[in-house]
């Protein structure tokens, strides 16, 4: 219920574990949940309609897929809750699936910035929610500083550790503008979050929540049904392995909760080299 609707009734233990591992955002549909979806909902109508020839000899498969997208995000994002990262990655995604349907280019930057107008304008009181900040944080984050990182260790690590170098940049670069928020609402950070996140997330993102997705359309086939949610069940298991490993005591540590000055002077920091980033 979590992984597709939002929805989480965890025992007190589990909780403290998954946000002491840094792997709360697999327990809510986060703006990468809605991408996926997106993606997976983008490619098939896709697939299907370039195998219509009289659709294909005279459109663009992929403009019509991406033009029936839009309401495909907003309807997910409805049936996920609403809530403020759902919606701004729905204002994301509608950016981008527009401008792929009307046969632009479309720019990840321009689209975050997009939809964070299009939040502030509906709802100037969005700053105050949680949810909403971590998730724009994630989001500028990854932007800006997944390129560089990953170029950085993969110059460090052997050849055939450049996958995992380049996901470990991944999860560093969403971490490090969400690190002083955490902070502070919590007085203790996920120093194996890195780790953690490289283990769990392909499973929770990749196997768990595909296969949760595929379980809830599959009621009229019993058998298979039964058969998705064993998969699935065994995926979730494995995830809350890791997290009730990674929530060791040794592996999280303790920081002081910041000031509101301290938070400007991180903001306009994390902004200078951000912006030195982009001119490189």
């Amino acid at each position: 219920r979590a992984l597709v609707l939002g929805e989480s009734d965890l025992a007190a233990d589990d909780d403290r574990s998954f946000r002491a591992a840094g792997l709360s955002h697999l327990l809510a549909v986060s703006g990468m949940h809605l991408v996926l979806v997106l993606a997976l909902v983008v490619r098939v109508l896709e697939s299907v309609l370039v195998r219509i020839q009289s659709i294909a000899a005279r459109v663009d498969a992929g403009r019509i897929a991406a033009g029936v997208g839009i309401p495909a995000a907003w309807l997910y994002a409805e049936l996920a809750g609403g809530g403020g990262s759902t919606v701004r990655a729905a204002w994301m995604a509608t950016a981008a699936l527009a401008a792929r349907a009307l046969g632009r280019r479309t720019d990840a930057a321009r689209a975050f910035g997009l939809s964070m107008i299009a939040m502030a304008i509906a709802d100037p009181l969005v700053v105050f929610d949680l949810s909403f900040l971590l998730s724009a944080a994630a989001t500028a984050g990854l932007l800006v500083y997944a390129r560089p990182l990953a170029e950085k260790l993969e110059s460090m690590a052997p050849r055939r550790l450049g996958s995992v170098a380049r996901a470990a940049a991944t999860t560093l670069a969403a971490s490090i503008p969400c690190t002083p928020i955490l902070a502070r609402f919590a007085p203790t950070v996920p120093v194996g979050g890195v780790i953690a996140n490289l283990i769990a997330v392909p499973v929770g993102e990749c196997a768990a929540l595909p296969l949760c997705l595929v379980h809830a359309l599959l009621f009229w086939w019993p058998a298979a049904e039964r058969g998705c949610a064993a998969v699935a069940s065994g995926a979730l298991v494995l995830v809350r392995l890791v997290a009730r490993g990674f929530a060791a005591p040794a592996l999280t540590s303790q920081v002081p909760q910041p000031s509101s000055w301290q938070m400007v002077a991180i903001a306009v920091a994390l902004g200078a080299v951000a912006l030195r980033v982009r001119r490189r």
